[in-house]
């Protein structure tokens, strides 16, 4: 019997590329899971999963490396379609995309007596809206078994119809589009080291029901979406971690379906990458402005909006990590008479980062997941949620809303007013003590040279003096605008011996990073080689 073969579409090539690249770990495998109450019949709701996932063509899909790409074809009589296992780890532990089965369910008891379902597909078979249509259909089969009544027949288009209308390549004019865009962006955020090693983490913070009330009435008012909201926060919050100037992209999910298949089960999603750069986050610039322009851009990239990664990859410099903006508006389901929240499980590869919007009726949560050996600021939920507050307080101005959280802000100020203790000798006394009783012992090398405790205390006394004699006040901030050397040890010293407090800035970070945190020290004055 001839096999029904189709190409990858751009987004299940990205995602297949990347499983090929990382075939040691379990890249892009999604699961969620719905808790269910003490009274199901466990039997009978297996047997709706069997039926339902059994009925449509997508789960009998397979995969392989046919080309350099990838491929896909459907199985018209696979062994099976369906993995019964025990546990989240099983459902997301790697898949045989060849050979399947490629749905897992597990259904458990929890302690407190009720169930948790979870259901799994590679993100090559699905998106996070399939696992809301799954749930719902599992529901009515089940609810048809119990009442002894014919399940539900109607049966919408498969993802197997949308694919034989898939384009297979990436059309020129989009193509030249989005080289002209790319070729000058710099590398996203983060520069992975080769050695990944490391652990996934997920960072999550619920935010409370008046927060959640004031975001949406402020959305409304100033006619933009949640999501915008939080894509503009996001952005703002890490191009304070780009390694350097120029452009950069934040990658937005976005799950549009085409009308006709809209319950339709299948990986239909795609990204859309947001270009910012410097100009978007100039100090003065009202927020409404980069507000206009996360909401305007997808307008005006018309029939432009998909690139997919591996297009990117060809014109971005190597070396970057992405940062993936996930806004969730599926992760609730009809299940069982009631809506239930779902609980969405993913995996992805080290080198990405993503920021999760859930937003549901009854509140949202932000999510941060990483992977250590790339990213690990576990702060960026609570700092999105403290810039969100002070934007529904009433801030119009990207200058007027504090990066720092609360805590860092009051730690920074007690530290800067606080007298010194009794008791406690300042590190440069305690240096100075030590030159006295070794001053010949060596204090520091950099490369080849190396100083004296006699020397480097000489030097850093020359540095203090010179500070006096300009008439620099005690507690004065100075800007040590110096790359890591023994010019920056000698300097920190001298501002110390001075009275005054040091501020390192490197020389390496963005203009905008430079100028934030110059604003926000409150620096007076500056070595002689900042940009000032």
């Amino acid at each position: 019997m001839p096999v029904t073969h189709f190409p990858l579409t751009f987004t299940q090539r990205d995602i297949y590329l990347d499983i090929e690249r990382h075939t040691a770990s379990t890249p892009h495998s999604l699961a969620v899971s719905v808790r269910l109450d003490a009274s199901l019949n466990a039997e009978l709701w297996l047997l709706a999963v069997r039926r339902v996932i059994g009925a449509d063509p997508t789960t009998r899909l397979r995969f392989a490396a046919a080309t350099s790409e990838g491929g896909q074809w459907l199985d018209e009589h696979p062994a099976e379609t369906l993995a019964c296992v025990n546990d989240l780890p099983s459902i997301i532990a790697p898949y045989d995309l060849t050979h399947g089965p490629l749905v897992r369910h597990a259904l458990h008891r929890l302690d407190d007596g009720n169930y948790q379902a979870i259901l799994g597909m590679p993100h090559l078979l699905a998106d996070g809206h399939t696992f809301r249509l799954l749930f719902e259909r599992v529901s009515q089969h089940y609810e048809a078994l119990i009442a002894k009544q014919d399940a539900p027949s109607e049966q919408p288009p498969s993802f197997v119809d949308y694919l034989a209308g898939a384009v297979p390549s990436l059309p020129a004019d989009l193509a030249a589009f989005w080289k002209a865009r790319l070729e000058n962006v710099a590398p996203l955020i983060f520069t992975p080291p080769t050695d990944l090693r490391g652990t996934f983490e997920e960072v999550s913070l619920s935010l409370p029901d008046p927060a959640v009330s004031d975001i949406r009435r402020y959305c409304t008012d100033s006619g933009l979406s949640v999501s915008v909201f939080f894509l503009a926060l996001s952005a703002l919050v890490f191009q304070s971690f780009r390694e350097r100037n120029g452009d950069w992209i934040v990658h937005a999910i976005k799950g549009s379906r085409p009308r006709a298949f809209r319950d339709t089960l299948g990986c239909f999603f795609h990204v859309v990458p947001y270009l910012f750069g410097d100009r978007h986050f100039a100090p003065d610039q009202p927020l409404a402005t980069l507000f206009h322009y996360v909401t305007a851009y997808r307008r005006e990239l018309a029939q432009y909006q998909t690139c997919p990664m591996f297009e990117q990859q060809k014109l971005i410099p190597p070396g970057g990590s992405r940062l993936i903006y996930n806004y969730y508006d599926f992760d609730q389901a009809q299940v069982l008479g009631r809506r239930r929240p779902l609980t969405v499980h993913m995996t992805h590869t080290p080198a990405e980062t993503h920021v999760i919007l859930s937003d549901r009726v009854d509140g949202m949560d932000l999510r941060l997941r990483f992977h250590t050996s790339t990213f690990n600021d576990r702060t960026v939920p609570r700092r999105l949620a403290h810039m969100a507050q002070q934007i529904i307080q009433g801030a119009t101005a990207l200058k007027e809303v504090d990066w720092l959280l609360p805590e860092e802000r009051s730690l920074w100020l007690s530290s800067e007013a606080a007298p010194a203790e009794a008791g406690i000798t300042p590190v440069h006394r305690l240096f100075e003590q030590h030159a006295i009783q070794a001053p010949e012992r060596i204090a520091l090398t950099d490369g080849d040279l190396c100083w004296t405790y006699a020397q480097l205390n000489a030097w850093a006394d020359d540095i203090a003096g010179t500070l006096q004699n300009q008439l620099m006040e005690p507690e004065t901030r100075v800007g040590l605008f110096l790359d890591r050397s023994a010019l920056q040890v000698a300097s920190i010293l001298g501002v110390l011996k001075a009275g005054g407090a040091y501020v390192p800035i490197d020389p390496e970070y963005p203009a905008e990073r430079i100028r934030f945190i110059w604003k926000t020290a409150g620096c007076l004055w500056s070595s002689p080689r900042s940009p000032w």
